[in-house]
Order: C-alpha cells, then structure tokens, then sequence
C-alpha cells in the first residue's frame, strides 16, 4: 500500500516505481482484488518488488491483502 500519487511520499514513491519500466515482473495473483485491481506477490530478477517499494519508500504492508505472509 503507498501513498497515492499527487502527495510529496506518492510522487516519490512513483518515481521509485518507474526505474522498473520495461523490466519483466512475474507475478502470483492472490484471487484478491482492491478498487478493482488484482492483488498479487510480484518478484523482478528474483526479488519482491512490494519489499522493495517498502524499503525504499513509505510504502507498507497492507496486511488485509498479505494473505501468504510474504511480508
């Protein structure tokens, strides 16, 4: 979960998002959907992308949807 585009932390956390542009993600879908989006677990070259975004940015975990506890 991070925060939403428009805001200081969103914009940035967008601009961390982008440097994986053009990179293949794969993903595991969870079954879940939020505002009609799919939920899943997604890994580019090997690592989560989510534990990335948290790490570097003030993205969190969104327990709700942590439904393997990957985080």
């Amino acid at each position: 979960n991070c925060p939403e585009n428009g805001t200081q932390k969103g914009n940035y956390a967008t601009e961390v998002a982008k440097q994986f542009t053009d990179l293949k993600a794969v993903c595991e879908l969870t079954g879940a959907k939020t505002y009609g989006r799919l939920v899943g677990y997604c890994t580019i070259n090997g690592s989560y992308f989510g534990k990335y975004m948290m790490d570097i940015s003030s993205c969190v975990v969104w327990e709700k949807y942590d439904i393997w506890d990957r985080y």
